[in-house]
């Protein structure tokens, strides 16, 4: 049986030898090794293996409890005697688990659209489709299973087809990062498995819903999930749909989870929003997007990572100029951009009575690209006839300012 201590020495051996890989060039991204810390779940002691040198990092264990920084790292996770011992890197510009770059998060992440040849049965090759076009539209990585792809409405064989296919489909050009969110922990950590077996590159997850508990609950349901998915979490704040808010305090105290590495908030209060953001806005471990997509602008001023936004899926490069023009605080073209998702928001998403259809509308008009059916999982419907035909009158023109 192998022992703590050769656990450890196995990690201090890996260690060295992505040292010797960045100091040879092969991982030219590194700057320095910071520190290296082994979390060991059962003792408080803390123990030096290897002393803390310019070219050897030093590895300490310990208990993430009892790690103020430990929300400066990320892990890899090694076995031994049933026990699970936490790995982290600490680098100037990267972190690596097993020799490999963490997947770094930002731009135009997409919540994209699971296309449907029938409300229980996925349309695989228009997962193709969609994930070529918004690959060549220039977005920064895939978030199926969310909101916009409907997850908590597909059944569990849909939800897992769409992670194998969008995984296969992306084929390691951009990270995909999977929704989980459920009333279920044991289906949001058997569905974090999986994802991780498709190597996506994270999961995402919002409170579970139905049950009215204290924040602190919610802390505990979160690392759990955090503590047993093999992929990092990004939290997900959206109380329009789950019917509670992470508060600030709840964030802070996750984010110093090794394992959870940022949040998306949909919650519309960008008073909020400014509050998380200024927590949070001189690390580089823990990521804040914004969901609404017409807010992507004024949330990348405030120190966001980026956006993910629904609109993307139909005008890619819309939303990835946006991004790119509020990052260079480029007025002008943040107000031409802004102008064609307002155009988006009043021909697309709402119907003719006013009533927001984003879904389905955006369905519609994906369906007259030939990416995807129009079909939407209950209890959503399709849109109107009328609803259709004033989609078909505004794309053209829409198309053509996104083109220009």
């Amino acid at each position: 049986m192998e022992s703590f201590s050769d656990t450890v020495l196995t990690a201090v051996e890996r260690l060295q030898e992505i040292s010797h890989m960045f100091q040879h060039g092969v991982m030219d991204e590194i700057r320095t090794v910071g520190c290296i810390r082994i979390y060991h779940s059962t003792t408080h002691e803390i123990e030096k293996f290897l002393p803390n040198g310019r070219s050897e990092p030093s590895v300490i264990v310990n208990l993430p409890d009892n790690e103020s920084d430990c929300s400066r790292s990320k892990f890899d996770r090694y076995s031994a005697a049933g026990t699970s011992y936490l790995v982290t890197c600490r680098c100037e510009r990267s972190i690596f688990r097993n020799g490999f770059a963490m997947p770094t998060f930002s731009g135009v992440i997409p919540p994209v659209v699971s296309p449907m040849i029938a409300p229980d049965q996925l349309d695989g090759p228009a997962v193709y489709r969609i994930v070529e076009h918004l690959v060549s539209g220039g977005v920064s990585g895939l978030f199926v299973l969310g909101t916009t792809g409907e997850g908590p409405s597909l059944t569990y064989q849909m939800r897992y087809e769409m992670v194998e296919q969008t995984c296969e489909a992306a084929a390691g050009r951009m990270s995909v990062l999977v929704g989980v969110t459920d009333t279920s922990l044991a289906e949001s950590i058997a569905l974090a498995g999986h994802a991780g077996s498709c190597q996506a590159a994270a999961i995402v997850a919002a409170a579970p819903f139905y049950f009215d508990v204290p924040q602190s609950a919610l802390v505990h349901w979160f690392e759990a999930l955090a503590t047993a998915s093999p992929i990092p979490v990004m939290l997900y704040n959206m109380p329009s749909c789950v019917g509670v808010v992470l508060e600030s305090s709840t964030v802070d105290a996750l984010s110093c989870h090794p394992n959870i590495v940022g949040i998306k908030d949909s919650g519309g209060d960008m008073d909020y929003f400014e509050d998380l953001s200024r927590r949070h806005r001189d690390r580089d471990d823990f990521v804040i997007f914004m969901g609404p997509e017409e807010r992507l602008a004024e949330a990348v001023a405030l120190g966001a990572a980026g956006g993910v936004c629904g609109g993307a899926n139909l005008l890619p490069g819309v939303y990835t100029s946006l991004y790119k023009a509020a990052r260079r605080e480029d007025a002008a073209e943040i107000a031409q951009w802004k102008d064609v998702i307002r155009r988006v928001f009043e021909g697309v998403y709402f119907d003719d009575e006013g009533n927001m259809k984003l879904i389905p509308g955006l369905k519609s008009a994906m369906s007259e690209l030939g990416l995807c059916s129009a079909v939407v999982a209950p209890p959503l419907s399709v849109v109107s006839r009328l609803h259709a035909s004033r989609i078909r009158a505004v794309l053209p023109q829409l198309l053509e300012t996104a083109n220009s």
